[in-house]
């Protein structure tokens, strides 16, 4: 492998050299015709083109060969020869040429020596310089490796990073969108950024449509303003606004804003740039609030009505202990008046005589009848004036109906007036009830406002209608009030004639804050809080039936317990 740079040429024209001596003394000396063809044959192999023995060594070891052959072609020329014959000029010739290609075969040798030593030391610096190479090429390799490895590893970290922050930010896409709040991100220039889902409901407008756009474009809130907003973001202290009422009645809402500034970390300080508007939809808060208000307002009333009646319990018991006692002492068939009256020279039977002409007899009896129906309603007055407890006990429902009916009856009679209808009692109780576990006072207060209701929806049309020819009101209020039992329940009916209720008056008959009554007359909350007594604290169902022009029917149900 070391000799084939060497160029072809150079061997082919030694090659040439031998052929031209063979065909000299093929022409002059030649006597043995087959050593002749030998080195004829010979040389033309060598002259061939396409030889595969043309080497550098072999083409050496031909011309040497060559040399020894002629020399001795021409000495066996010489010795068999009959008569010596000098040698000429061409014999001298020839071996100055054999000098010649002997010389000319060794410095081709020596020459081929120094090229090969060149070559062989190339080859050395190149096999050292490839060795190099390949060293460096593996610890390049090596580096590439390494940081390809560290690569892979910071890519496979940005990756886990990516998926976690993705993560985070639909876990909290999720948390915010399935908030009821309204939540609307906005810039310093009140441009929208987030739009969430609660806020979507409420404007029929996605997310995609309201990023961008200013959020007065979008909402309609007049409490919400540019000026609001850049305070909250200047003191980095939120901004709320509490109970904003919309609308009136039965279809007021009420909501609670906040705005809250959002503070971006940076690397140098904490700026704020941005806010969030919170909007919470609080009615039923405030329903419940004014409910319990409402229950604290009736718990104040009844501990009003039970110092009212123990203030006018001492009284009324002095007036009742003392008219039988005036009486009896009028009496002309005591032994003790009549013996008195002789003392003192008066003629009791006159005196009484006079009494029963002034009807001061009959004066007596009316503040009898008085005091006796005062103490009736002192004694209802503190039975629904005992609300300091919410644990339930036996009712008599009977009992409750009654008291209940006579407190309405003198509620109604305190407010009488000339032109005012008059209310008719009508009273369908079974002869045995069974008692049931309920708290009495909540109980009689429901049926309070049943009834009261009724008187004043009664009274205000008729008065509304009084002198109108079609007017079907008789100026006479019948309630009738039934007790039903069934197997598992106790019905309550309060049935009145009065003008009836239109279908949808009935449909929000039990919403918080409906009323028909005028502003001021009514606060919309006595039969939500009814049914709220009747469905919460007793487990029961109160429903309502009306006919306009024919009359309204409350039906409680109130379940047996043992």
């Amino acid at each position: 492998m070391y000799f084939t740079s060497i160029p072809n040429q150079y061997i082919t024209r030694r090659c040439k050299g031998i052929t031209t001596i063979i065909d000299i003394l093929l022409i002059d000396f030649c006597t043995n015709v087959s050593k002749l063809a030998l080195a004829s044959s010979m040389a033309k192999m060598l002259n061939t083109k396409n030889n595969p023995m043309k080497t550098p060594f072999f083409g050496l070891h031909v011309e040497l060969h060559t040399g020894l052959l002629l020399m001795a072609i021409a000495t066996q020329a010489q010795s068999s020869a009959d008569t010596y014959t000098p040698i000429n000029n061409t014999t001298t010739a020839l071996l100055i040429g054999l000098g010649i290609s002997i010389l000319g075969a060794l410095l081709t040798a020596y020459l081929l020596y120094r090229k090969i030593k060149i070559v062989r030391r190339k080859e050395q610096a190149l096999d050292e310089y490839y060795t190099q190479l390949t060293e460096q090429s593996a610890e390049r390799n090596d580096k590439i490796y390494q940081i390809n490895n560290q690569l892979y590893a910071e890519i496979a970290k940005q990756e886990d990073t990516e998926a976690l922050l993705l993560e985070a930010r639909n876990y909290l896409d999720s948390i915010i969108n399935s908030m009821p709040s309204i939540l609307i991100g906005i810039d310093r220039e009140g441009i929208i950024t987030h739009w969430n889902h609660a806020a979507q409901e409420k404007t029929q407008i996605t997310h995609d449509q309201a990023l961008g756009q200013h959020f007065q474009t979008l909402i309609d809130e007049p409490n919400i303003n540019m000026r609001l907003i850049t305070a909250a973001i200047d003191k980095k202290k939120p901004k709320k606004l509490e109970a904003i009422q919309e609308g009136h009645g039965s279809n007021a809402r009420f909501k609670d804003i906040t705005i809250y500034p959002v503070t971006t970390m940076d690397i140098e300080s904490a700026i704020v740039r941005s806010a969030v508007i919170r909007i919470d939809d609080i009615t039923n808060r405030v329903q419940l609030e004014n409910m319990i208000i409402q229950n604290e307002k009736m718990g104040s009333l009844g501990e009003l009505a039970a110092g009212v009646a123990h203030e006018i319990n001492n009284p009324l018991g002095t007036i009742l202990q003392r008219v039988p006692n005036i009486q009896r002492r009028l009496s002309d068939d005591l032994l003790t008046n009549i013996k008195v009256a002789e003392k003192q020279g008066v003629d009791l039977e006159k005196t009484v005589a006079y009494l029963e002409e002034r009807k001061i007899f009959t004066f007596l009896d009316n503040i009898k009848n008085a005091g006796e129906r005062a103490a009736n309603i002192v004694t209802n007055m503190l039975e629904f004036s005992r609300t300091h407890t919410n644990k339930h006990e036996p009712v008599q429902l009977m009992d409750l109906l009654n008291r209940s009916i006579d407190l309405a009856v003198i509620s109604s009679s305190l407010h009488k007036k000339r032109d005012n209808a008059k209310m008719k009692i009508v009273r369908h109780f079974p002869d045995q009830c069974p008692s049931i576990y309920g708290m009495a006072a909540e109980l009689q207060q429901v049926i309070l406002n049943l009834i009261n209701n009724a008187y004043q929806a009664y009274n205000e049309h008729y008065l509304l209608h009084k002198d109108d020819p079609e007017n079907t009101l008789d100026g006479v209020l019948t309630i009738e009030a039934s007790l039903i039992v069934n197997t598992h329940d106790i019905a309550i009916k309060i049935k009145d004639n009065g003008p009836g209720i239109d279908e949808w008056t009935q449909k929000h008959i039990f919403d918080p804050f409906f009323t028909t009554k005028e502003t001021g007359k009514g606060t919309g909350l006595g039969l939500s809080v009814s049914y709220f007594i009747i469905t919460e604290h007793h487990q029961g169902s109160i429903s309502v039936e009306s006919i306009v022009g024919e009359g309204t029917t409350f039906v409680i149900h109130l379940p047996i317990k043992n």
